[in-house]
C-alpha cells in the first residue's frame, strides 16, 4: 500500500493538501494518475488517501468521485476522524458508496464509549449497505439486548 497521500479536492481549482494539515500545494489530477501507475507497477495497487475536505457532506462525496476518476488503484482510507459517532458513520456510508475499498480506522471503534456499537454498526455498513442511522440503530439495539455480536 502506498501511503498517505493527503489532499483536499476543491473542483474550481483541483485537489490540495487538506486544510487541517496546513500544507497547501497543487496536486493535479495527472499527478494522482502517476502515483496510481507507479504504485501498480510495483503490484502494489492500493493507495492510502485521506478523505476530501469539503464544507458540506455532499462537497466532500462530490471530490471523493473526482479523485476515484483520477486513480487506477484501490482507494483505502485513513482514520484519524474527529465526530461524533453518526458522523462517522456517515463517512464511511458515503465512502463506502462511492467506491472505497476499505478503512484502516481500528482506532475509532476501540477508542469509542462502546467499541462494540461502533464495529458491529461500521460492519453493517460496509458488509450490508445499511445507512449510518439505520446501522447504529440496530447496533445499538443488539448491545442492549446483550446479544453477542456476530
Amino acid at each position: 500500500m502506498l501511503e498517505p497521500v493527503y489532499l483536499s479536492w476543491n473542483p474550481s481549482v483541483g485537489p490540495l493538501f487538506s486544510e487541517e494539515s496546513k500544507i497547501h500545494t497543487d496536486i493535479k489530477c495527472e499527478t494522482l494518475q502517476l502515483v496510481s501507475i507507479l504504485a501498480n507497477d510495483f503490484h502494489v495497487p492500493l493507495l492510502k488517501i485521506q478523505y476530501p475536505y469539503g464544507e458540506t457532506r455532499d462537497e466532500r462525496r462530490e471530490a471523493f468521485k473526482e479523485i476515484l476518476k483520477c486513480v487506477n488503484a484501490k482507494i483505502i482510507l485513513p482514520g484519524g476522524l474527529k465526530g461524533n459517532r453518526i458522523e462517522i458513520l456517515e463517512f464511511v456510508e458515503d465512502a463506502v458508496g462511492i467506491g472505497a475499498a476499505g478503512f484502516a480506522i481500528g482506532r475509532i471503534i476501540l477508542l469509542d464509549e462502546r467499541p462494540e456499537v461502533m464495529g458491529y454498526a461500521l460492519q453493517r455498513i460496509i458488509h450490508h449497505h445499511y445507512e449510518a442511522e439505520e446501522a447504529l440503530k440496530e447496533a445499538e439495539m443488539k448491545v442492549l439486548q446483550e446479544e453477542p455480536v456476530t
